[in-house]
């Protein structure tokens, strides 16, 4: 049954409560699910404005992160934080672009600490971890399908 992920999630999304919040300019507030994420976790980040958002757009250690429009002033997204990750600080990188026009940027400080979890070493053939030509075609046109879907929703 692929509802019961689906709901789960939403579930987690629409449940979240935000332990730190940074306010950034022109009235865009950054909001953080915990104040000590940890290796292996998915951060929740949540976006708020006092006026109504046209975009955000983040990223950290070189990865995007994609956000959907909650309502007209909050976008929500999730960040996820590498089991292979090494703990230490780290800039989140948040750009709300407002209905008007105007830009606010701005630089979120978090910490990355040590996980306490089960490493498991599994040895497979090759071909199941180098993607092939026609493989790695797939997995990008399915992450451009994905980021235009989080773009509309």
């Amino acid at each position: 049954m692929r509802t019961k992920p689906l709901a789960l999630f939403l579930w987690l999304c629409a449940t979240t409560s935000w332990a730190e919040t940074f306010p950034c300019k022109l009235g865009v507030t950054v909001e953080l699910d915990t104040s000590q994420p940890i290796q292996g976790q998915l951060l929740g980040v949540k976006i708020s404005s006092e006026t109504p958002l046209a975009s955000v757009t983040g990223g950290w250690g070189g990865h995007n992160l994609h956000f959907w429009a909650e309502d007209e002033t909050t976008f929500k997204g999730l960040l996820g934080i590498d089991l292979r990750r090494k703990p230490a600080p780290n800039l989140l990188s948040i750009s709300a672009e407002l209905t008007s026009g105007k830009r606010a940027s701005c630089r979120i400080p978090f910490a990355v600490h040590k996980g306490d979890f089960v490493v498991e070493r599994l040895d497979v053939d090759r071909k199941y971890v180098a993607l092939s030509k026609e493989d790695l075609a797939r997995a990008n046109r399915e992450s451009a399908q994905l980021r235009d879907l989080f773009a509309t929703t």
